[in-house]
């Protein structure tokens, strides 16, 4: 396979990076080349040796450690026999044993069979070669085993040329990435590498390339053939190599080129040495065979020694030469001498002889030329090259040794004799067979007698039997007797030679000289016979021992049980409560503490513990309980109190109460302590805990201490925490509860925290109590799965249970049961809401012409109210503003406002930003969520904006008055449904970011706490959120900006040049009516009044700015610092900068809206401060101040711009009623003086109400009166009234 792709890749990065090493290393060459020196061969014995021989590198760099550089280029290093290991010595790098620099030469174990392990330990290489100069580095008989590095884990090889000869690579690996491999050899750039006879195995990459050898750069041979002087040999073909990179040669593990054997040298193969020569095996080249020694001799190629009387007296014999003419060899073989001298142990076998060991039966103990010794008489030796005369052994008895004898065995006395002593000298130690005896072996000791009723009357000497004769019937012969005799009494002899018989046991006879056994008389019953041949009659049986028939030879005991009297003839069985033991003439009554329960009893039985027995007694009496008894007991003992027996089948020992147990006297049974009270060991009665310790458990073996904040409870059973604290994570330490856990709940633990109404934690073992969104959907209690009230469930109570369905979000959330009622209530709410939206499109667009009978006066009632809208619609506009930042507060703020202010704040909210649905049941018709709800206020506003501008674009192609008008209304309705829903949407859109990451690693979305903001389906609904935010945060009030910037010449009309030039009043209204004049002229410029139209015309742009304010106190705050004080500090600084705007420019053509909109941002202030004194918990009062707290808050929405309301309207009303009179008055001197005109500058038109109180009426005649300097006449007045009351009704007053 060919070298892959991406290593010619990786060699040229690689080949760019050596250039240095190139220029280092040629370098270092030419420094070995022209310093070098030659030591030839180095010998090398332990780990240090190796090291500072072989290791060379030049400097110490990468942590190298620089050796001596013993070996020069070209020698030879000789490794001894062994295990190299960098635990036993100095190596050269941590990931290195050995590490050469342009080094060549040859490193090569003394034997040729791989035994000089370099054991990397598997924590480094075996060897790193860094370039081999000008020459060849060869590694032979080395085996690299248990290497660990990155690449290479045997050797590491870059430039250069090496061979590997008979080397072994095993169990090494590479731990390196895909960059590196080679388990057993790492070949990196311009490398020459042969291998010889080298085999692999157990090697291992983790990159998988190359388990064997990686080739990243170089040309590998594998060879199969051996290395020299084995090359005629033929190596064993092992598995198949595993290789990445490698090309040419025979991929397979070699082994097995053979070392030539003893007598023979490697030389191009395995060559004989010549005769006379010897060599061991392994041998190299034909120095290697030397010529055998003077005394040795070549055999086969060994040289071996020289024998006996041969010898060699040159080197190179090829056999030993034998001595002659009275003449051996010498100790070494090396000649032949005359001198005798014997070792010790031999001697001359004849005078003047050669040396001999010495035979058996002599010794010898001198080193002299005499000749071995004999044993002395009586002795034998049975080794040869004896040394001592306490070598020779004496005879044993029936043997003997004569002087001189040297024998290695004493000599047999003859059958017929005998010898009963050791060491015998003469034959005639041997002694004659006495008469009545004989011998009929040899060497015998003794003689033995003539056989039972036989005699040898005269014979000495006897060596057979036959010499014994036989005595007559009834005649005997005792041992070594002469003659015949009768038998005794009690003894018979039955025939001739036979001799004489006892009568048996149970018999006896009187007379002597029998010859029958019928002559033997049985014993009488109540007697025996105990011994053969009696000479009487029977003995009488003893007491104890009984015969119950004739002819017994030894009364018979009495069995255990029983008793027998003196001569009995049976055995008396003893009662139960007695026994007897055998041969007992009575029976003995049993004693207090044992028994027999049967008749017959050999013995009493010694009651066992637990069980008592009296006298006589025939059974065991079992202990009752509370008792105990001993092994022997008469009776049984009471236990004391502390201590009980409890076992039915007799208790054996009165236990000891157990600590926590109590017993009295007597006490059948452990009686726990109640919980409170406490025992020691061996207690009678329990003892109560004291105050401030617990005995939580029956059988309490002490009182527990309550921890400090803790006493224990009436019954001592429990340590209870004082009131205010609770048992924490750690066992019994109290813990002070946490805000919104019951500080009167005494004995709480973490998983029965008490949570007050109103709180919420994830789980049994959580410390963190969060406050509910509202208070009334949490329940409290200790038990997780109930803190949420009917309806609610989910985190923080803020998820509707199946079945109910949300009104409102937040703290005002609430969630109705669903019923038939829930869906009339969505039907109705959305029918209203069509309803009112087609109605104000309908009166918004429909043409006065074309409304008809009783429509007509109300569309004259709606033209009305729509133009006293316009003239209200800035402060409309600021309380809407107001109020969809206010009403966002608790939300985003993560702040729990009083429940007045909420519910106030969140209603209003949610009407001024158009949140009708939210108080709609939907989910009773189908399932919602925040999903829904996004989706729904993102894509309903575009479609409606969709439908306004296609209208548009469609009635732009019309240019007349009525088109145009149209236009500008649809333009108009555009923008102020971007501004009305705007915040609302933002809010909606910001809201998908913002979470709520709980104690329990759980993440819900802060606004609907049904979704997982872990989930993947959350992610997907961010990415349409990151749009979103795009399309309306920065999408429209970048529309606002483009509209106004493109038209702000016909906008601005030149306002700061005019208050240059003039008066700030006359510049204003200039500027007013040139930009009336400019929307007269640009018919399109009033359809963008909604966004300039309450702004000085300098201020074009401020409804850009109001925008932006509103965005950064709502949806931007989601993510500033979110949740945390510091996002209520960073509103505070954008509120103060705001205002600080208002007041400095005061934007507003009305002062009053200023004034308003002022009020407006420092209610919103001081809504600010409270928030951030709750988020501080500066509010963290009593309940009473807590209320006052929230009334204060509601209040301040309110008040000051309803006062500030209350004062413009009574202005506005003082000033219209100056105007009426001022008009009634001047059409009343028209009237009167019949001049027919007006007062000047005060025209009846522009009085708006209508004149009809009874002030009015004083008021009227009051400045008529003044002006004619007379009183009015009751005609004079009447007729003007009628005057005005006419002008009214044409006015439409």
């Amino acid at each position: 396979m060919r070298f892959v792709d991406k290593l010619v890749d990786k060699q040229r990065v690689s080949q760019r990076s050596y250039k240095v090493s190139h220029i280092c290393l040629i370098f270092w060459t030419c420094l070995v080349l022209v310093g070098g020196r030659s030591l030839g061969e180095v010998n090398v014995g332990d780990m240090n040796g190796l090291f500072n021989t072989v290791s060379n590198a030049p400097y110490s760099h990468s942590g190298l450690n620089t050796g001596n550089s013993i070996m020069a280029n070209g020698d030879s290093a000789i490794l001894a026999v062994r295990s190299y290991k960098c635990s036993d010595g100095t190596c050269a790098a941590s990931h290195s044993m050995l590490y050469t620099h342009g080094l060549y030469g040859e490193v090569k174990c003394e034997e040729d069979n791989a035994s000089c392990v370099l054991d990397g330990e598997n924590a480094r290489r075996g060897m790193k070669v860094q370039g081999t100069g000008s020459g060849t580095l060869i590694l032979r008989a080395l085996t690299f085993d248990k290497g660990y590095a990155d690449g290479g884990g045997g050797v590491y090889i870059n430039f250069g040329v090496v061979d590997l000869k008979l080397c072994i690579f095993s169990n090494n690996r590479a731990t390196g990435s895909s960059d590196y491999g080679g388990g057993a050899i790492f070949v990196v750039d311009l490398v020459t590498l042969n291998a010889y006879g080298t085999s692999f195995n157990g090697n291992i990459a983790n990159s998988g390339n190359g388990d064997d050898i990686y080739n990243f750069g170089g040309t590998i041979t594998i060879h199969n053939t051996c290395p020299s002087p084995y090359s005629s040999n033929t190596p064993i073909q092992g598995s198949a190599l595993d290789t990445e990179g490698t090309e040419g040669g025979d991929k397979y593990s070699y082994s097995g080129c053979s070392i030539c054997g003893a007598g023979y040298y490697s030389d191009d193969g395995c060559q004989a040495c010549q005769q006379g020569q010897g060599s061991s095996a392994g041998s190299f080249g034909a120095g290697s065979c030397v010529d055998c020694s003077p005394g040795k001799y070549e055999s086969s190629g060994v040289c071996s020694p020289c024998t006996g009387s041969t010898y060699t007296s040159t080197s190179g014999e090829t056999s030993c030469a034998s001595c002659t003419g009275g003449t051996w060899a010498n100790t070494d073989n090396t000649g032949c001498t005359s001198d005798l001298t014997c070792a010790v142990g031999s001697g001359q076998a004849a005078a003047g002889g050669t040396c001999e060991v010495c035979p058996v039966g002599k010794y010898n103990g001198a080193e002299d030329d005499s000749q071995c010794i004999a044993c002395p008489a009586g002795k034998f030796l049975p080794n040869t090259g004896s040394t001592a005369v306490s070598d020779c052994e004496a005879c044993p008895v029936g043997r003997y040794s004569v002087e001189h004898a040297a024998v290695s065995e004493c000599t047999a006395c003859s059958p017929g004799k005998h010898n009963a002593n050791t060491g015998a000298t003469l034959e005639s130690d041997c002694l004659d067979c006495s008469t009545g005896k004989y011998i009929e072996t040899e060497a015998a000791e003794t003689c033995v007698f003539c056989p039972t009723g036989k005699i040898n009357p005269s014979t000495t000497g006897s060596s057979s039997a036959s010499i014994c004769s036989d005595c007559q019937a009834g005649e005997d012969a005792s041992n070594g007797s002469t003659e015949c005799a009768n038998c005794v009494a009690g003894k018979y002899g039955p025939a001739a030679g036979l001799g004489c018989f006892d009568c048996g046991r149970g018999k006896f006879i009187s007379t002597e000289g029998a010859t029958s056994e019928t002559q033997c008389s049985l014993c009488p019953i109540g007697k025996s016979s105990p011994a053969t041949g009696l000479p009487s009659s029977c003995e009488s049986c003893q007491l104890g021992r009984y015969a119950p028939a004739e002819g017994y030879a030894q009364c018979a005991i009495c069995d255990p049980g029983t008793a027998c009297e003196e001569e009995a003839t049976e055995m008396q069985s003893c009662s139960a409560g007695s026994f007897s033991g055998a041969g007992a003439g009575t029976c003995t009554t049993c004693s207090e503490g044992t028994h027999a329960s049967a008749d017959e009893s050999s013995a009493c039985v010694t009651c066992n513990a637990g069980k008592y027995c009296p006298q006589g007694a025939t059974e065991e009496l079992l202990c009752p309980k509370g008792k105990y008894s001993n092994n022997g007991a008469g009776s049984c003992i009471s236990c004391s109190a502390g201590s009980f027996s409890d076992s039915p089948d007799g208790p054996t020992e009165c236990l000891t109460c157990d600590a926590g147990t109590f017993c009295p006297s007597e006490a059948t049974t452990e009686e726990p302590c109640p919980a409170g009270r406490f025992s020691n060991f061996g207690a009678g009665t329990c003892t109560e805990c004291g105050p401030a310790a617990i005995a939580p458990d029956p059988s309490s073996p002490s009182c527990l201490a309550c921890d400090a904040n803790q006493v224990a409870n009436a019954n001592r059973t429990e340590c209870v925490c004082q009131q205010g604290f609770y048992t924490g994570l750690v066992a019994n330490e109290a813990t002070p509860v946490p805000k919104g856990v019951s500080p009167d709940t005494p004995g709480m633990t973490l998983q029965t925290l008490d949570l007050l109404p109103g709180h919420y934690r994830t789980n049994s073992n959580s410390t963190e109590i969060l406050p509910c969104l509202n208070g009334f959907h949490c329940v409290g209690g200790s038990d997780p799965s109930s803190y949420c009230a009917e309806g609610y469930t989910g985190p923080l109570c803020a998820v509707c249970s199946s079945g109910y369905a949300a009104i409102g979000a937040g703290e005002s959330l609430s969630c109705n049961q669903c019923s038939a009622l829930s869906t009339a209530t969505v039907a109705l709410g959305v029918t209203l809401i069509v309803s009112l939206l087609s109605a104000v499109l309908f009166y918004r667009f429909k043409e006065k012409s074309l409304v008809r009978g009783r429509l007509q006066s109300f569309h004259s009632a709606i033209s009305v109210a729509s133009e006293k809208f316009a003239k209200v619609q800035s402060v409309i506009k600021i309380v809407f503003s107001y109020f969809q930042v206010v009403g966002q507060l608790g939300f985003l703020f993560g702040i729990k406002f009083p429940p007045l202010y909420s519910r106030v704040t969140s209603f209003i909210g949610g009407i001024v930003s158009l949140d009708f649905i939210s108080f709609l049941p939907l989910g009773c018709m189908a399932p919602t969520d925040f999903y829904s709800s996004l989706l729904a206020y993102t894509a309903l506003p575009l479609v409606l904006s969709a439908c306004l501008i296609g209208y548009y674009v469609f009635l732009s192609k019309k240019t007349d008055e009525k088109s145009v008008s149209t236009r500008n209304k649809i333009f108009e309705t555009f923008l102020a449904i971007t501004f009305v829903l705007l915040p609302s949407v933002s809010i909606k859109v910001f809201s998908t970011f913002a979470c709520h990451h709980f104690d329990d690693g759980t993440s819900f979305l802060t606004v609907d706490y049904s979704i997982d903001c872990n989930a993947s389906t959350h992610s997907l609904y961010r990415l349409y959120s990151g749009l979103m935010v795009l399309l309306y945060p920065v999408g429209v009030p970048f529309m606002y900006w483009y509209l106004l910037w493109r038209r702000r010449h016909l906008l601005s009309c030149n306002h700061r040049m005019k208050e240059m030039e003039m008066s700030e009043d006359r510049a204003l209204k200039s500027a007013l009516k040139e930009r009336e004049a400019n929307e007269e002229k640009h018919n399109t410029l009033k359809a963008l009044s909604f966004l300039y139209g309450s702004y000085e015309p300098k201020y074009w742009w401020f409804e850009v700015f109001e925008t932006l304010r509103k965005l950064a106190l709502t949806g931007f705050l989601v993510f500033l610092a979110p949740g945390t004080a510091a996002q209520v500090l960073f509103s505070l600084i954008m509120c103060i900068g705001a205002m600080r705007v208002y007041s400095v420019n005061r934007p507003f053509v009305d002062d009053f809206n200023d004034k308003f909109s002022e009020v407006a941002q420092w209610q919103l202030y001081f809504t600010l401060l409270a928030a951030l004194a709750m988020k501080v918990n500066l509010d963290n009062e009593n309940l009473q101040d807590r209320r006052y707290f929230d009334i204060l808050l509601t209040l301040l929405q309110f008040v000051p711009a309803l006062v500030l309301t209350i004062k413009k309207l009574l202005e506005a009303r003082a000033a219209t009623i100056q105007r009426k009179v001022g008009a009634l008055a001047g059409h009343l001197d028209n009237v009167i003086g019949g001049e027919g005109k007006e007062e000047e500058g005060l025209e009846l038109s522009e009085v708006e109400i209508p004149v009809t109180s009874a002030s009015t009426r004083r008021s009227f005649t009051n400045v008529v009166s003044t002006r004619e300097g007379r009183s009015l006449s009751k005609q004079e007045v009447e007729l003007g009234y009628e005057a005005v009351s006419k002008h009214e009704r044409r006015k439409g007053w």
